[in-house]
């Protein structure tokens, strides 16, 4: 469990051992940072507890323009990122000439401002933007964008997200019902489609697939999870049969109050965590049950000690760095790296 000295909002693995997040400071200023992870994470043999001074500073950066969003190409020290009114995309360059500074090294223009972005892989990124202007594929090498995707049934003044499923296939969520379109990214065509939801809601979409990290997963598996808490999750291979199909079980008093709620595959896709309600990360097993059963959940955001308020904290993000772990952040400013399985056991023990 560790402090920071701003609001985590965004985790991305930057390479094996080291993670960027995307914060906010009081004030509301922007931070981007490069962390690296406690040693204790990649060696799961170590039996020390992992200590404050564990999670280490490589690089920072108080970025001159507000950023939405970041991706990180895994392995190659780069950051691409959205900024507030920016046609196209920022590219960030982690530790400079070994260096603890975080470099703005260009921008790849393209017709859509302030876009959302996903990585199909180290070259190729999609875009979207909730505009007249149709979702695109740009070139991270030549930083030429490919003919757009057409979205359908889609309006032009609806917001869709992307998602990546495949190292081939993409999809548009539409945000207010979850209806998706795939697309084959080689030729822009469609290639199948995902009924969206007849209760009209905020929704969020994430799949197993992450490019250069998981590029090949064991199952391909994409999940759709509404601000009120309804969860859809498919299989690439069967889009007509959900694996799962629920209302999931979540605090009243925060229904009516979610903004920004998370959903996350864990990279065998067996698992899937949910966060962004209430204090805690919610984890659950995806079983042959069109349920999906909620098998730990991590509240030790509200247990922090730098924490004396009396108004709950909020999950801000968190990422599964492997099937046995997963770092979250909170708005009280802490960030925890925790097991489910060795955790529960320990929450038994105390409680």
């Amino acid at each position: 469990m560790f402090d920071t000295e701003y609001i985590v909002e965004q985790i991305e693995f930057s390479d094996a051992s080291s993670i960027c997040v995307l914060g906010r400071k009081t004030a509301g200023q922007c931070v981007l940072s490069e962390l690296a992870l406690p040693s204790k994470i990649m060696d799961k043999n170590k039996r020390n507890v992992a200590m404050s001074s564990d999670l280490k500073i490589k690089s920072g950066l108080f970025p001159a323009a507000p950023i939405s969003q970041i991706l990180c190409i895994y392995g190659e020290g780069k950051v691409i990122a959205a900024e507030e009114s920016l046609p196209g995309v920022a590219v960030y360059e982690l530790n400079v000439a070994d260096s603890d500074q975080i470099l703005r090294s260009g921008t790849l223009k393209a017709p859509l401002t302030q876009p959302k972005l996903s990585l199909v892989d180290a070259k190729t990124l999609l875009l979207t933007a909730n505009r007249d202007e149709k979702p695109l594929l740009l070139d991270l090498t030549s930083g030429q964008t490919c003919a757009p995707l057409n979205r359908y049934s889609c309006t032009p003044t609806e917001d869709v997200l992307p998602a990546v499923v495949s190292p081939t296939i993409a999809l548009l969520c539409r945000r207010k019902d979850s209806e998706s379109i795939l697309y084959d990214v080689r030729s822009g065509t469609k290639v199948g489609c995902i009924n969206g939801n007849n209760k009209c809601d905020l929704w969020t979409v994430t799949t197993n697939y992450h490019a250069l990290r998981h590029p090949t997963p064991p199952l391909t598996t994409l999940a759709f999870l509404s601000a009120s808490g309804l969860l859809r999750v498919y299989d690439l291979r069967k889009l007509d049969q959900e694996i799962s199909n629920c209302q999931l079980e979540l605090p009243d008093a925060n229904k009516e109050k979610v903004s920004n709620p998370r959903v996350h595959l864990s990279p065998s896709g067996d698992y899937l965590s949910v966060s962004g309600y209430d204090t805690a990360v919610g984890v659950y097993h995806l079983g042959p049950s069109n349920l999906a059963a909620e098998v730990f959940r991590h509240d030790g955001h509200n247990h922090m000690e730098q924490y004396h308020g009396t108004v709950l904290t909020t999950i801000t993000d968190h990422v599964w760095y492997d099937d046995c772990t997963v770092i979250s952040a909170a708005d009280n400013m802490s960030l925890n790296c925790w097991q489910p399985t060795s955790l529960k056991l320990l929450w038994h023990r105390l409680y």
